[in-house]
Parts: C-alpha cells; sequence; structure tokens
C-alpha cells in the first residue's frame, strides 16, 4: 500500500518512532475507509505544526490530529 509506504518513510526520514497502531475499517455505499491511529514520539527539535502539514498534504490521508499527553 502506497500510503503506508510513505508513513513508514515520512517516519524514518524524521526520526519519528512509532510506538502502537490502531487499525480499523468501515465500509459506506462499498467503500471501505481505512482509519489507522498512531502513537508516536517525536524527536524534541520537531515542529508539530510541520508534521501535521507535511501528512495532511498526502492525497490519501484525510485527517490529522494531534494529542498531547
Amino acid at each position: 500500500n502506497e500510503t503506508l509506504e510513505f508513513l513508514n518513510d515520512y517516519f524514518e526520514a524524521h526520526h519519528i518512532k512509532v510506538h502502537d497502531v490502531d487499525f480499523n475499517m468501515s465500509q459506506q455505499d462499498n467503500v471501505n475507509t481505512y482509519t489507522n491511529t498512531y502513537t508516536l514520539e517525536l524527536p524534541h527539535k520537531a515542529d508539530y505544526v510541520n508534521v501535521v502539514n507535511d501528512l495532511s498534504e498526502y492525497a490519501n490521508i484525510l485527517r490529522v490530529r494531534t494529542m498531547d499527553v
């Protein structure tokens, strides 16, 4: 899947560590929508705004959000 490859390449290039991925699939009008929720660790020097903008520009990514824990 090209979106998964994009994400893996992006995370590796930006030294973003994936701690967990939650997968979900829903179907409406015979169209499958896959939702993957990632728990990430960004490097201290990473700019969250840039990461969100970069990921949002990819055509197959429909929603990006951040949570501070």
